[in-house]
């Protein structure tokens, strides 16, 4: 799965079980730019840029199609009131029917997407949508100040092991900013 965020924008997908000839399979295109994305059991997990939080889910073991999606902004209308910028999927990371999603300074979202369309929040890391608003109020942001941003999130095989990687940097006018580190959290039971 090679995702664009580009012009054209959308997902191409190609099959390399025979890695000296790899096959083209087919082109998704989307009407949004993709930042990352992540591959399971035959389902595509797009981020979509500048959505306000949202992640695509498409079927793509023939003819990609969309099954179902996450929306942060649905699940809590509290989150339309954040900029759009700081709640954005970041990245997702899928294993075993949950998605991993970091959602910048909204924090890391455990959603489980065992039925894409339906969707549902298992548990969330991070602040609130009222600090957050409250932070970029002040002039800060948890691009350039600490603690930072949920950028990444993975967990190890069995799933009890969740790793955050936080961006946050050090600029003239922030020297202190950064770097946000890597936070780890026992997922075993969320």
């Amino acid at each position: 799965l090679v995702a664009g965020d580009g012009t054209p924008s959308g997902v191409l997908v190609v099959d390399v079980s025979e890695p000296a000839s790899p096959e083209h399979r087919a082109f998704h295109a989307t009407e949004y730019g993709i930042h990352n994305c992540d591959l399971a059991d035959g389902r595509a997990y797009l981020t979509v840029d500048y959505s306000g939080g949202r992640l695509d889910v498409l079927d793509v073991s023939g003819e990609p199609t969309r099954i179902g999606y996450w929306s942060l902004a649905e699940r809590d209308p509290a989150w339309d009131g954040v900029p759009n910028s700081s709640r954005d999927v970041h990245d997702a990371f899928v294993q075993d029917g949950t998605a991993y999603l970091a959602h910048w300074d909204a924090g890391t979202w455990l959603v489980d997407v065992s039925d894409p369309a339906d969707a549902t929040a298992i548990a969330h890391i991070g602040r609130e949508p009222e600090a957050i608003t409250e932070q970029y109020d002040e002039g800060a942001d948890g691009y350039t100040s600490l603690p930072g941003n949920a950028h990444y999130a993975a967990v190890d095989d069995d799933a009890s092991l969740l790793a955050v990687g936080r961006e946050a940097r050090a600029s003239d006018e922030l020297p202190d900013g950064g770097p946000g580190g890597i936070d780890l959290y026992g997922v075993a039971d969320p």
